[in-house]
């Protein structure tokens, strides 16, 4: 089927009158302790970054507009600067976040100890639904363990915690299961994450097509309604969740999306601070594309299509439709800015 490019359709997407976040990442360096199958960076584990970067990054993003932060690496938590960075983005922002696998934050008193540095919210990336699939993903043993354990002390304690779940060949038609174990959890957001190809990373060559994945990820977002406040399913095609729009936050969606980061900036370190818009078009022209027959699709503004190297992977199916251009359209009252300020606030 012939590939159309996206730059046929960005002019169609107007500007949503929500308003764009003010948070951004703070990219503490590849330097990691676990193994994922399907990591990015498998090449760049052992690369430990510059603290003086990771300084001048918080100063930048502050000096541009951005009021919170999310720590993100490899592992930020094992860095040997970690408090220094956490003294250092209580000075300067709001609201400080982090992902994290959770290995160190299986200790009671490091929890603590971050919280008591400033830190208020914690992004832990649960993959698995049970320890044999977690770790079989992680690469590491007792894995399971530690993020249930860091999870528990973060919820004592009185971290927001939200989950991310990179949805991958291992787990993608057991998301029930995972979903069972997220009401069990209940953390505040939870972000499904379909693999995605943009930094090479692969697991293997197996590639699952999205229209597989999103009858399982359907469900599992039926499971953890009325449990889980925000519910967001990232980089798909609008028509595998035709239905389930209002979960949807691609490249445009992201823009807006107050839990996550800001498109200003290109990937860290190299900062280059820009309209979001023009960098999402940009995103959107070189990595993805839609077939022939999302010409007739509603959607097919709002949507990024598919990533080029899986469109022959993937069904793609058009919705019929009076044309959608606000990128919010679905997502208007998925979380207001209101709503998200009064949470942080209350942690702050």
């Amino acid at each position: 089927m012939k590939q159309v490019s996206n730059k046929l359709f960005n002019y169609l997407v107007i500007d949503s009158d929500v308003d764009q976040t003010v948070r951004s990442q703070v990219f503490v360096g590849y330097f990691c302790n676990y193994r994922c199958s399907f990591c990015y960076y498998k090449e760049h584990l052992d690369k430990k970054n510059d603290p003086e970067e990771v300084f001048q990054q918080m100063n930048y993003i502050k000096d541009h507009g951005i009021q919170d932060i999310e720590f993100t690496g490899g592992e930020p938590t094992i860095d040997p600067n970690w408090f220094d960075y956490l003294d250092f983005g209580k000075k300067l922002f709001r609201h400080r976040s982090v992902i994290t696998n959770g290995q160190r934050m299986a200790k009671r008193e490091f929890i603590q100890k971050c919280y008591d540095s400033g830190l208020r919210e914690i992004l832990f990336s649960l993959h698995g639904y049970d320890k044999e699939s977690h770790e079989k993903i992680t690469g590491i043993p007792g894995s399971w363990e530690k993020i249930l354990k860091a999870i528990e002390h973060a919820k004592y304690i009185g971290f927001i915690v939200r989950i991310n779940c990179t949805v991958c060949s291992i787990n993608y038609d057991k998301l029930d299961r995972f979903a069972l174990r997220i009401k069990e959890i209940k953390p505040i957001g939870v972000n499904f994450i379909p693999l995605n190809y943009w930094d090479g990373a692969d697991e293997s060559g197996v590639d699952i097509p999205y229209h597989k994945m999103a009858p399982h990820i359907k469900y599992a977002i039926d499971i953890m309604q009325g449990h889980v406040k925000y519910i967001n399913v990232r980089y798909m095609p609008y028509c595998d969740m035709e239905g389930y729009e209002e979960y949807l936050c691609n490249w445009h969606q992201h823009t807006h999306d107050y839990w996550d980061w800001s498109n200003s900036f290109k990937k860290l370190p190299q900062l280059d601070h820009r309209d979001p818009r023009t960098y999402v078009d940009e995103v959107r022209e070189f990595v993805y594309a839609k077939k022939t027959e999302c010409l007739a699709c509603k959607y097919r503004g709002i949507c990024d299509g598919v990533e080029k190297k899986l469109l022959d992977h993937n069904e793609l199916t058009p919705t019929l439709g009076d044309l959608v251009k606000d990128p919010m359209h679905y997502r208007k009252n998925y979380c207001t800015l209101n709503e998200y300020t009064g949470i942080i606030y209350a942690k702050n």
